[in-house]
C-alpha cells in the first residue's frame, strides 16, 4: 500500500512538471528546433512560423498588464498573469529560432550576401532595436535580477519593452504584413492608451 502511495505521488509530480508553463510554452519551439536539425532547408518555412509564434507570445505578454488594470475577472487573464514572465521568455525563444532560421536562409545564398540583408530597412528595427531589448528582458526576467537591480531599476529597465513594441510594429509592416500588424497591435495600443488614460 505504501509503495502504491509513493508511486502515485511520483506520478503526480511528473504530471505537474509536464504541465509546467515553461514546458507548455516551449513545446512548439522544441518541435521547430528538431525539424531544423533534421532538415536545415526547412528554415524557409520555419522563419515564418517562428515569427508568428514570437509575435503571438509578445503581444499576449503586453496585453496582460492593461487587461489586469481593468480588474477583469476573466479566469484566463488571471491565470496567464501569473505566468507573464514565462510568456515573455517564450517569446524571446521563438525570436531566437526566427533569427536562426533567417540567418541560415540567407547564408545559404552566400555568407557576404547574407550579411547585407541585416541592413535591409525591415530588418534594422527588429535586429538592432527589438532583439537587444528582448535579450536583456529575457535574461533579467527572474527574481535574482529584481533583487540585484532593485525593483525600481528593474521596472525602469523593463519599460524599454515599449521601444521594442514599436520596432516590431515597423518590422511587421515593412515585411509586408500590414493586416497582421493591425490585427495584433491596434487592440494592444488601444488597451495601453485606455490604461494610461485611467491613470491620469
Amino acid at each position: 500500500m505504501e509503495r502504491l502511495k509513493k508511486r502515485f505521488k511520483m506520478l503526480k509530480k511528473l504530471i505537474i512538471k509536464a504541465y509546467n508553463p515553461w514546458v507548455i510554452f516551449h513545446v512548439p519551439a522544441v518541435i521547430m528546433l528538431l525539424m531544423l536539425c533534421w532538415d536545415y532547408t526547412l528554415c524557409k518555412k520555419l522563419t515564418s512560423y517562428s515569427g508568428y509564434f514570437a509575435l503571438a507570445f509578445f503581444v499576449t505578454t503586453l496585453l496582460l498588464n492593461p487587461l489586469k488594470s481593468f480588474k477583469l475577472k476573466w479566469v484566463w487573464v488571471i491565470k496567464l498573469n501569473r505566468y507573464r514572465r514565462q510568456l515573455g521568455v517564450a517569446s524571446f525563444s521563438y525570436v531566437l529560432i526566427h533569427l536562426t532560421c533567417f540567418i541560415i536562409k540567407r547564408v545559404m545564398g552566400g555568407f557576404l550576401q547574407g550579411l547585407v540583408y541585416f541592413l535591409h530597412p525591415a530588418i534594422i528595427p527588429a535586429f538592432f532595436i527589438a532583439f537587444p531589448i528582448m535579450l536583456v528582458m529575457a535574461v533579467t526576467s527572474n527574481n535574482y535580477s529584481v533583487k540585484r537591480l532593485s525593483f525600481a531599476k528593474w521596472k525602469r529597465l523593463h519599460k524599454t519593452v515599449y521601444m521594442a513594441e514599436l520596432a516590431v510594429m515597423v518590422h511587421v509592416v515593412l515585411m509586408g504584413s500590414l493586416r497582421l500588424m493591425l490585427f495584433s497591435f491596434v487592440p494592444l495600443c488601444f488597451l495601453q492608451f485606455m490604461r494610461r488614460k485611467n491613470r491620469v
